[in-house]
């Protein structure tokens, strides 16, 4: 199946695959740690704030 957009092309992660980890409770730390997406030349660090924000209002809206 087709992963989806990459977001850290230095280590290959796709979108699917982090919207997927923030959703199962990863916080960025732990992305970085297993995926290592951020840690190399950071141009993909917006990107991954911006999704774990949505991670975060998709929570807070399950919550309510």
């Amino acid at each position: 199946p087709a992963r989806g957009r990459i977001v850290c092309n230095c280590f290959d992660v796709a979108e699917s695959e982090i919207v997927a980890d923030l959703a199962s409770g990863l916080d960025l730390a732990a992305l970085q740690a297993k995926h290592k997406c951020g840690t190399s030349c950071g141009s993909c660090q917006t990107e991954l704030h911006r999704l774990l924000g949505q991670a975060a209002s998709k929570a807070m809206q399950l919550a309510l």
